[in-house]
């Protein structure tokens, strides 16, 4: 949780520019114990002091006191990192790893110390692609026809290897073929005359046929709306199944999580600025999400508005409504869910919930009180899959030894299905299966629990 609204330095931040740098309170909390060594993946790949967070830390302060520079080998380390958070998992000093790093990323782009063809991907990908739904959708839908289409002659024809890197980008796209969620059309409201329907704001209005247990918001993010609408429509059936008021407001836009974790700040606060005034127009007992990566994002609004007083305000009370869908239905889970034949399932911990929200008791609570299911817990459930955003496909090298790494424990719990709660981890789950030859299901949370329910 962000902690102040605009700190006062005692450290001398000379090498910072960017208007929010970090403070004494992130800065000197480290105690350089060392126990986060082992839990964090790039260090245990390179037995690296540099590729650790006590390293990067050390580096991270030297900047702040003007004692380093922002040079390639500094952008080399900061940007190695996959952003996982296990490293404050395991901190007994607390500290808040992800604020150093992502100010340490802002700013490398402030002093635009990166190459020309970079400037223009990151122009084109952050500000000209994810900050606007129609063009994302338009992408996503091209690819959905590809996969529909073309996919299987161009992978059997071998041609894919011509294409180096973007050839093996194709090889990461989902076995499950990209579709737009679009909003649901409107259901006649209980006890009104038949046809007669009800929109608040820029909002479509769903209803169960049962009493309420509150009226929820749901953020629908960019490429889960874009491409993902399966997963979508399970949390709308699964939350009316729990007597939930659905709702999906008009007008929202990318989280923008991607950007914050690349160091795109000013781009980061008008997107956050965009979603925090669409979804503070009314009052919803929760604003429900199924991608952990987003959830974490929204929860910390606020700590990229340290120097704005108006919007960091904002920001906490937007936060305070976000819920991750599991951790809205655990409490109250609505009986009757059960798959049709015995299953045995794992979890694997999406790193944004179990480290970033300290979510990890819900999802299993859930999971286990679905009939026919045999939870099996799998060994470091909670280590990085690979995914990260887009580090699979910045650093495909690291990513690939991590999720094999995650294939071998998910092939030795023997279950059928592996179930995760962020978009980014099922992809590379589903790219690691492949690549192990693994032939159980992955699956979102949602999912498992909306087939559950749809079997009775």
């Amino acid at each position: 949780m962000t902690e102040t609204l605009i700190p006062e330095n005692k450290i001398t931040t000379g090498g910072f520019t960017i208007p929010d740098p970090p403070h004494d309170a992130d800065l000197l909390r480290c105690v350089h114990c060392g126990l986060c060594l082992n839990h964090c993946p790039t260090y245990r790949l390179t037995s690296l002091e540099t590729e650790s967070p006590r390293g990067r830390i050390f580096l991270i302060k030297e900047l702040a006191e003007g004692k380093q520079i922002v040079n390639a080998p500094f952008e080399q380390h900061i940007g190695l990192c996959l952003n996982c958070r296990n490293c404050e998992t395991v901190c007994p000093s607390g500290v808040r790893y992800s604020v150093l790093l992502e100010a340490a990323r802002g700013e490398i782009v402030k002093q635009g110390k990166i190459s020309r063809k970079e400037k223009f991907i990151r122009w084109a990908v952050f500000k000209q692609l994810f900050p606007h739904p129609a063009r994302l959708n338009f992408v996503a839908g091209m690819t959905g026809l590809y996969q529909r289409t073309a996919q299987p002659l161009v992978r059997a024809s071998g041609i894919l290897k011509l294409f180096g890197k973007l050839g093996e980008m194709e090889g990461m796209l989902p076995a499950r073929k990209l579709r737009q969620y679009k909003l649901p059309k409107p259901k006649p409201i209980v006890g009104e005359v038949e046809g007669a329907y009800r929109s608040a704001s820029s909002s479509v209005v769903r209803r169960p046929s049962s009493v309420t247990r509150g009226r929820v918001a749901l953020f629908t993010g960019c490429l889960m709306r874009a491409g993902f609408a399966n997963i979508h429509e399970a949390t709308v059936r699964v939350l009316e199944k729990n007597h939930y008021e659905v709702i999906v407001p008009e007008g929202q836009i990318c989280c923008a999580a991607l950007h914050v974790h690349a160091g795109e700040r000013d781009i980061a606060r008008e997107m956050a600025k965009h979603n925090i005034d669409l979804f503070m127009q009314e009052q919803w007992d929760a604003i429900v999400i199924n991608a952990a990566g987003c959830g974490a994002q929204l929860k910390e609004y606020a700590e990229i508005f340290r120097d704005d007083p108006e919007y960091f305000i904002k920001a906490e009370e937007f936060a305070k409504r976000v819920k991750d869908v599991s951790e809205l239905l655990a409490p109250t889970l609505a009986p009757n869910a059960s798959l049709q034949n015995k299953t045995r399932v794992t979890y694997q911990d999406a790193c944004h919930l179990a480290h970033a929200q300290k979510i990890r008791l819900q999802p299993r609570q859930i999971i286990k009180q679905i009939g026919n299911v045999e939870l099996v817990e799998m060994r470091a459930s909670d280590r990085c899959c690979g995914s990260a955003g887009i580090y699979n496909v910045v650093h495909p090298e690291m990513s690939d030894q991590l999720i094999d790494e995650k294939m071998i424990n998910t092939r030795d719990t023997r279950a059928e299905i592996v179930v995760t709660g962020n978009i980014g981890c099922l992809l590379q789950l589903e790219y690691g299966a492949r690549r192990a030859g693994w032939n159980g299901r992955v699956m979102h949370l949602v999912e498992l629990l909306d087939e559950a329910y749809r079997v009775q």
